[in-house]
């Protein structure tokens, strides 16, 4: 994931949600949240709020040239609702995982990005889409 001007994004759980449309060459259907912390200690409080089944990943963020490279510790939550063998066309597991999510992460802290062409216009939009 690309993040510019990662200090005013500090803090905040930066969120991504795809799915298919006509201007799109994609039809994937997927969810990315990434929170950007100062330090590894305010990375792991973030993370100590989530049980292991939602898999929510420790990861870092690498941003500057070499010279200068700065490292950010990160927070890293993503499900595909790609159709299950079992269920048909729906990935029950991933929504209930990531209605999860978002029940426990702080709503003042969420920055909603539609950056691509198969970006969801907003969440709203997306979980309903999900949903159905």
């Amino acid at each position: 994931m690309y993040i510019s001007n990662e200090e005013s994004r500090i803090g905040k759980v930066i969120i991504e949600a795809f799915m298919p449309n006509e201007d799109s060459i994609s039809d994937t259907t997927s969810f990315r949240a990434t929170a950007i912390f100062h330090n590894e200690e305010e990375r792991d409080e973030f993370f100590a709020k989530f049980p292991k089944s939602l898999r929510v990943k420790k990861t870092t963020l690498s941003a500057g040239s070499y010279e200068d490279r700065k490292l950010y510790p990160m927070a890293d939550f993503w499900v595909s609702f790609v159709p299950d063998r079992n269920k048909g066309d729906k990935n029950e597991t991933g929504l209930k995982r990531l209605k999860k999510f978002l029940a426990l992460v702080d709503d003042e802290t969420i920055e909603y990005r539609a950056c691509a062409k198969n970006s969801a216009p907003d969440l709203k939009t997306f979980l309903e889409f999900v949903s159905n």
